[in-house]
């Protein structure tokens, strides 16, 4: 029988923030864990720091993609590789503290009908100075698909359950994260249809904001969709009409009445109501960009 959970750390140039990330894991209170690292063909010191993990602690492994394959499928690559109970993400420029497993699967064995647990949070920019400011969280608590649903999708706010404990066989269930801004966001939408949210209020997880975070280092929208999965097109891309996609095919995941579906829908309808210039700004960059003989 393997360990209770995986903790999958995707990485690609994770040199300056990495060994802070798999410390942070390596010293856990709860130590029935697998750590698997997929680095997607770095340039920096990322595999030789990776490596340093895996010689000293059996519980790590490491695996070199041969090259960049994207965000997006290396954070699928390594949710696949996980056969264990429970699955954790975990981006090489956050840290945990050493009890914060321990107290998601606490939340999530006490809680049959959660199917994600999370811990309260505080940001740090590249200096781990503090930011100051408090982090909405999901209140995602009611016994109704619909109103767990609505919660994500009407509050805006930073995604940061996607890097709590998640229940394997339920987040196999979903579509994972898609390749377009937000998709985060509709994989949360996704859960609170299959599930509630569990969150402990003691800040346990440390969420670094800094200039070369994620899609911040990038200004042009080619580039982003690149980022997120080098195999993909990026002409005509609309991500605000993907993530609508991706929220109006959230209604078929779950075990939903037809009145529960149709909910779902024009929830999803809904958001894309709100945003008419951004939308309209998506389908007019689309052509353009089709349109272009470039790239």
């Amino acid at each position: 029988m393997g360990p209770r959970i995986t903790i999958g750390v995707p990485v690609f140039n994770g040199a300056n923030y990495l060994e802070r990330a798999l410390g942070s894991i390596e010293s856990q209170t709860f130590a029935d864990f697998r750590v698997i690292i997929s680095d997607n063909a770095s340039e920096d010191a990322t595999e030789e720091i990776a490596r340093s993990f895996v010689a000293r602690d059996e519980r790590f492994e490491y695996s070199r993609n041969d090259r960049n394959i994207g965000a997006i499928p290396n954070y699928d690559k390594v949710f696949y590789a996980s056969t264990s109970e429970f699955f954790k993400w975990a981006a090489h420029d956050d840290w945990i503290e050493p009890g914060f497993v321990q107290a998601c699967i606490e939340r999530l064995d006490a809680s049959p009908v959660a199917v994600v647990a999370y811990t309260g949070a505080r940001q740090v920019d590249e200096n781990d100075n503090q930011i100051v400011g408090t982090i909405a969280h999901s209140n995602v608590t009611s016994p109704d698909p619909v109103e767990r649903f609505r919660e994500i999708v009407r509050r805006e706010r930073l995604n940061l359950p996607i890097f709590g404990v998640v229940r394997r066989e339920v987040l196999a269930r979903t579509n994972l994260q898609g390749s377009y801004h937000a998709s985060a966001r509709v994989l949360l939408a996704e859960l609170a249809l299959l599930g509630t949210f569990e969150r402990d209020p003691e800040v346990l997880f440390v969420h670094r904001n800094h200039p070369q975070g994620s899609l911040r280092s990038y200004a042009d929208a080619r580039e982003v969709r690149k980022w997120y999965d080098t195999s993909a097109t990026s002409k005509g891309h609309m991500p605000r009409w993907m993530y609508l996609r991706g929220l109006l095919a959230a209604a078929g995941i779950a075990d939903l009445s037809a009145g529960q579906r149709w909910s779902v829908r024009m929830e999803a309808l809904r958001w894309a109501t709100t945003k008419p210039k951004a939308m309209l700004g998506d389908l007019v960059a689309a052509v353009r960009d089709r349109m272009s003989p470039e790239g």
